[in-house]
């Protein structure tokens, strides 16, 4: 993709897609499983609604979806174990729901992710596999309970712009690896 997405809400799709932007109202309930339907779906922005219980897994199998915002929210459970399933996702947001457990190293797999929002309630270390995500551009991990040391791996991470790990229980030395990224 050659726009930039950011996490303002602004990304729009490229106009061949299906783009659903029903974010900032007082929607409640599931989130549809009927969404995952739309075969040429790439960007759903539910941002700032009522739903609650789990993201249908079909949606991580859309060929076409590159960005999925559910932020402030009140899904819940584990980060969707389908979300390895994704082959185009650029933009992930899920920010402020109540999320719990740790984030899995198939996140990994999400090679062309440039964004991802993970503010919620994740246990454990930072996973070393989220250091091959080579195309992040912004990681955000702030107000988890994240625990264990930054790795000195995060020089791979070569187009990091921002990055957020505030109120965590991180630990240990900060890597100088960190001051070497040109982007950040």
């Amino acid at each position: 993709l050659q726009q930039q997405l950011l996490w303002d809400g602004n990304g729009n799709g490229n106009g061949n897609g299906a783009d659903r932007d029903l974010s900032n109202n007082s929607f409640s309930g599931i989130i549809p499983n009927e969404l995952a339907a739309i075969t040429t779906l790439e960007d759903v922005n539910l941002n700032d609604n009522k739903f609650h219980g789990t993201i249908p897994s079909g949606l991580f199998e859309l060929p076409t979806l590159f960005s999925l915002q559910v932020d402030n929210n009140f899904l819940i459970g584990g980060l969707p174990k389908a979300l390895s399933e994704s082959t185009s996702l650029y933009m992930l947001g899920l920010n402020n729901n109540n999320f719990t457990g740790s984030i899995p190293d198939s996140i990994s797999t999400l090679k062309t992710l440039v964004a991802v929002g993970l503010n919620n309630q994740l246990t454990g270390s930072i996973p070393a596999a989220i250091f091959n995500m080579t195309s992040l551009k912004q990681l955000y991990l702030a107000n988890n309970n994240l625990s264990g040391s930054l790795p000195a791996a995060i020089i791979q991470l070569e187009n990091l712009e921002q990055i957020w790990l505030d109120n965590n229980s991180i630990e240990g030395p900060l890597p100088s690896a960190i001051c070497s990224l040109p982007l950040l």
